[in-house]
């Protein structure tokens, strides 16, 4: 009889999807609760506050992303988070802060586009030797 174990690191918080999926909407259960009774006019998902609702720290969250079969839970409960932080921020609800969340935790970034017309001079010069014939 043989026994599956864990060659590097600790052994896996959670045994299947099945039981990470409970308990990521667990917690979106518990943040829509807060929301109503607050008085807030949108739940509050972070995720800092995912991950200390499983028990691990963000890192963590992101390594189970990268296994096949945890990927799908993650990415979803991603999206979640990404989508009220978004919401949030366009409806003026701490805009800075959302600003920031979405930079560090979704990749998205500001840029700027430069627009240039004209001409601009240009002068080339040429070195003494540059185009010396070849003498065979």
């Amino acid at each position: 009889m043989t026994e599956e174990t864990n060659p590097v690191g600790r052994p896996k918080l959670f045994k299947n999807a099945e039981e990470l999926q409970a308990k990521i909407e667990a917690y979106f259960t518990k943040q829509n609760e807060l929301q109503a009774d607050m008085l807030e006019p949108m739940p509050i998902y972070t995720m800092a506050g995912l991950a200390l609702a499983l028990g691990v720290d963000r890192k963590t969250i992101t390594n189970y992303s990268k296994d096949e079969e945890f990927f799908p839970a993650i990415k979803l409960a991603r999206a979640k988070v990404e989508e009220m932080v978004e919401q949030r921020s366009l409806a003026g609800l701490g805009t800075a802060g959302a600003i920031f969340n979405l930079k560090n935790n979704f990749g998205w970034r500001d840029s700027r586009d430069i627009e240039h017309s004209g001409s601009v001079p240009m002068q080339i010069v040429f070195a003494e030797g540059d185009f010396e014939e070849d003498q065979d």
